[in-house]
Formats: C-alpha cells, sequence, structure tokens
C-alpha cells in the first residue's frame, strides 16, 4: 500500500480532525465537495460557531495551501500531518486563520505555496486544544 492520493489524504485529514472535535463534545457539519471556502463547522453547547479549514500532508512535508486564508471566513486553519504508519497518530495543530496567511511562503518557483512544517513546530503545539477552547467558551 502506498501514500494516498491528495483526495485521500484531505478526507483523511477532515475526519480526523472531526473526529477530535467530537472528542472533545462539540457538534460537527463537514462539507462536501471540491470547491469549498471551509471544510467544517464547529457548534459548541453554548451556541457559539467556528468555521475550520484544514490542510493535510504526508510525514514530513510542508502544508500545501493554493491561496491565502479569509480569516472573516476560515477563522481557524487545522494542520494534520498523517504518519507513514496507518497506526500512528497525526500530528494536528490548529492556528488562527490569519497567523496561518504569515505562515506561508513560496519557496519553490515551481510549485505551491506551502506553510513550513518547521515553522509551525516552533510556535504551535501538537493538539493544542487552546484556541478552539477560548473561541468556543467552553
Amino acid at each position: 500500500m502506498g501514500e494516498p492520493d491528495s483526495q485521500q489524504r484531505g478526507l483523511a485529514g477532515e475526519y480526523y480532525v472531526a473526529f477530535i472535535m467530537s472528542r472533545l463534545g462539540y457538534d460537527i457539519a463537514i462539507t462536501i465537495g471540491r470547491a469549498k471556502i471551509l471544510d467544517m463547522v464547529a457548534l459548541a453547547h453554548s451556541g457559539k460557531t467556528i468555521k475550520i479549514q484544514i490542510k493535510s500532508t504526508y510525514q514530513g512535508y510542508d502544508w500545501l495551501v493554493k491561496n491565502k486564508f479569509d480569516p472573516s471566513t476560515n477563522p481557524i486553519v487545522a494542520l494534520v500531518r498523517l504518519g507513514k504508519d496507518a497506526a500512528q497518530k497525526p500530528e494536528l495543530y490548529f492556528l488562527p486563520g490569519a497567523k496561518a496567511n504569515e505562515l506561508i511562503t513560496h519557496k519553490y518557483k515551481n510549485h505551491s505555496p506551502r506553510i513550513s512544517r518547521a515553522k509551525v513546530l516552533k510556535e504551535f503545539q501538537d493538539h493544542d486544544f487552546g484556541l478552539i477552547k477560548r473561541l468556543l467558551g467552553d
């Protein structure tokens, strides 16, 4: 079995974030389709909601992005790093959309812009839910 293709990788990341958010007690709505502005909406018991855009990568690669994130539409960007082994726990980072935009680089002229994993690791902790809890007030 090889590396998942980009669509499988994206779905795996979305479902992982949905699983984690559900485990935290939030109601989740996942959007379907290819041309979507957001991937997920999370609803707290308080009635507050947040919109989440999810980017997934495989092993040690950076996260590829097509465009900058609109912080008003996607205030949260979730970055998922799937492991080589399916039994390995994925890495998960929650970033404010504006901060994700600051981390976008275009270091390879012939490739998509990306968010550097090394830069994310300097500022964010794996599976840190503080941002989510602050925004949803639970």
